[in-house]
């Protein structure tokens, strides 16, 4: 994937934590929290996928069984964010908690260490609409990689 031209357009997979973080820190960025990626997700209101509260398999390439181009499924969340829900699960910033409780206005960033990591949405490899809801969560050690999960980088507003 890394060296293919053809997947150039595909988000990149086999990244640990580490790595995710360490790339959007390179790029002047950084992972989203867990709370911001579930906000941009649901669009501000309280949907249950991206697009509405209906699974429409259409809209996610769950019969792919690879990686799809970014943004080639109409399935961008009310800001315009793609494949929220698809694609790939993507690491946050923060550590796993299992009570969590998202707050768009107070933005809770879980505790400052912790054995395992989060990430969320779905990927191509999940074939049930229940892995594809704007509230999916996953944890993992940060040293874990696989060929469904990736990243988006996030930037503070000035």
């Amino acid at each position: 994937y890394f060296t293919a031209p053809e997947f150039n357009q595909h988000p990149v997979i086999q990244v640990t934590w580490e790595q995710a973080a360490a790339f959007c820190a390179f790029e002047g960025k950084r992972l989203p929290t867990e709370a911001e990626w579930e906000y941009a997700a649901r669009g501000g209101e309280d949907r249950r996928y991206p697009w509405g509260d209906t699974f429409e398999p259409e809209r996610v390439p769950a019969n792919a069984r690879d990686t799809v181009p970014v943004g080639s499924l109409d399935n961008a969340s009310p800001f315009g964010v793609l494949d929220m829900s698809g694609n790939v699960n993507e690491w946050v910033a923060d550590w796993y908690v299992r009570a969590y409780l998202p707050d768009p206005v107070e933005n809770p960033t879980g505790p400052e260490v912790g054995a395992r990591r989060v990430y969320r949405g779905g990927s191509f490899d999940n074939r049930d609409g229940a892995f594809y809801t704007t509230t999916r969560r996953y944890n993992q050690f940060p040293a874990f990689r696989d060929a469904d999960i990736g990243f988006r980088c996030a930037q503070s507003a000035p």
